[in-house]
């Protein structure tokens, strides 16, 4: 019953997400980053009519820089730079429990 009510959820707010934002979320998998609220204030601050282009320093698992593509599509003048290491190694960060981002990206 747990499952069926999170993927109910996970169906519920992958709606809701396309009808504020005008696509489809990034897979689960890659959409740890809450950029949502960046987004609502791009929008908001109507920083899609500010002139220039958008850097993002960090891409994580892409979620994130999807959610910021996808959204600078209603500016395609714009252009989007993504810089990250994308190197597995790089990040040496372990977490409470012992889990290692290194191997987070390997998987």
């Amino acid at each position: 019953m747990g499952r069926a009510k999170d993927r109910a959820r996970a169906i519920r707010d992958a709606r809701r997400f396309s009808q504020r934002y005008g696509f489809t979320p990034p897979p689960a998998w890659a959409g740890m980053s809450r950029y949502e609220t960046l987004l609502d204030e791009i929008l908001e601050c109507g920083l899609l009519d500010v002139p220039g282009d958008f850097v993002e320093i960090g891409a994580f698992l892409g979620g994130g820089s999807y959610k910021l593509a996808s959204l600078l599509k209603r500016a395609p003048e714009k252009c989007l730079f993504v810089l990250d290491v994308f190197d597995p190694a790089f990040d040496k960060t372990e977490c409470d429990s012992g889990l290692r981002m290194r191997d987070v990206y390997d998987q």
